[in-house]
């Protein structure tokens, strides 16, 4: 399998990075230094916390424009409404079943799974719908 590569300035080709293999390496890296020096991987913590915080500060630009660029590639007024209905079903499906779900999660964690009453709870819970 070729390496890819990218052109520097002096015209020699230098292996290109790939991201992927990268985090794959720093998630295997902190798993060993977890196990041989935890001491020093609670230190880090706020670097994880930082990385993490930045994804998730990422996620938001990135679907605007993965969005707002299909939607300007499309040019079927049709096809966008179609594909924006699809879109508002579904999102409205998964949020009513996340919100049902959710009292659901708390009144079974209350009986802590021990209990012989969170079975039918839960039937009766559903059933009420």
């Amino acid at each position: 399998m070729a390496i890819e590569t990218h052109e520097t300035l002096a015209g020699k080709p230098r292996p290109r990075n790939n991201i992927t293999l990268l985090v794959f390496v720093a998630i295997a890296a902190a798993i060993v230094l977890g196990i041989l020096d935890p001491s020093l991987a609670l230190k880090m913590k706020p670097l994880g916390d930082l990385f993490i915080k930045l994804i998730r500060m990422t996620i938001g630009p990135i679907v605007f424009l993965c969005v707002a660029t299909g939607v300007a590639h499309i040019g079927d007024l049709r096809k966008v409404g179609r594909i924006g209905f699809k879109a508002l079903i579904y999102f409205e499906l998964v949020t009513t079943l996340a919100l049902t779900m959710q009292p659901t999660r708390l009144r079974v964690r209350r009986f802590h799974f021990s209990s012989s009453l969170w079975v039918p709870f839960l039937i009766t819970f559903w059933a009420h719908l």
